[in-house]
């Protein structure tokens, strides 16, 4: 089928279909109304379509820009979260040697691979370096004439 107005393997940019409009509307007066009523609403409808794409990508900037603000935030509190916990471990693990426990499960867990349920305090020879800094000095390391409260001989 032949294409209308002879546009077989033709220009078919906007430029080209412009002047085609003009053409059209030159040479006949009727259409050279309904051209400057299409190409006015194409031009209306361009400008909208323009407002409408920049507003949304403002908004849609603003709305990333305070995602990644808030993403940001949000790592930072996860690394605080994450290095508390660290430090928390370490410290009950700490504990857990200084009283003879299991550092794992402190004996509660019949599946931990370290004491397999038997690590309750006192099941393990306590760490007495540990002990000291944590409790201080254990009383029965101390001899039994300093803490005597009655007059020395």
């Amino acid at each position: 089928m032949p294409e209308p107005f002879g546009l077989s393997g033709a220009d078919t940019s906007p430029a080209m279909l412009a002047q085609m409009m003009d053409q059209l509307g030159q040479s006949n007066p009727q259409m050279a109304m309904l051209v400057q009523m299409m190409q006015a609403r194409t031009a209306a409808v361009s400008n909208a379509v323009d407002t409408l794409d920049r507003d949304t990508t403002d908004a849609l900037a603003v709305r990333l820009a305070r995602t990644e603000e808030q993403l940001a935030a949000t790592r930072a509190n996860a690394a605080r979260i994450l290095a508390s916990y660290r430090a928390a471990k370490l410290r009950l693990a700490d504990l857990a040697a200084a009283l003879g426990a299991c550092g794992l499960c402190w004996g509660e867990d019949g599946e931990c691979p370290s004491c397999r349920g038997r690590g309750h305090i006192g099941m393990i020879r306590p760490d007495q370096e540990i002990r000291a800094r944590l409790l201080g000095p254990s009383r029965q390391s101390t001899p039994i004439a300093e803490h005597s409260t009655g007059p020395r001989t």
